[in-house]
């Protein structure tokens, strides 16, 4: 799967989500990095901004639909 990788004002964000079919195992794999020892007050809807733009792609969701009959007969695990 494509990484995120945001280069913002503040810090730096990148997520990564692979994977492995073999194991039937998904890894997310976040990292943060703060640019600046503080944030101006006068920066700080600006620092509210980058801070919301990394927020919305820290969150993944997981979809899957069965069909009815092998819903009945198997279970499925997922593992977050």
């Amino acid at each position: 799967m494509n990484p995120t990788k945001l280069h913002l004002i503040f810090f730096y964000f990148s997520r990564d989500i692979t994977f492995d079919y073999n194991e039937n195992l998904l890894t997310q794999t976040y990292h943060y990095q703060s640019k600046v020892d503080f944030v101006p007050l006068t920066r700080m809807n600006d620092y509210l901004k980058d801070l919301g733009n990394a927020s919305s792609r820290a969150s993944f969701g997981l979809y899957s639909s069965f069909d009815s009959a092998e819903t009945e007969s198997s279970s499925t695990t997922f593992y977050i």
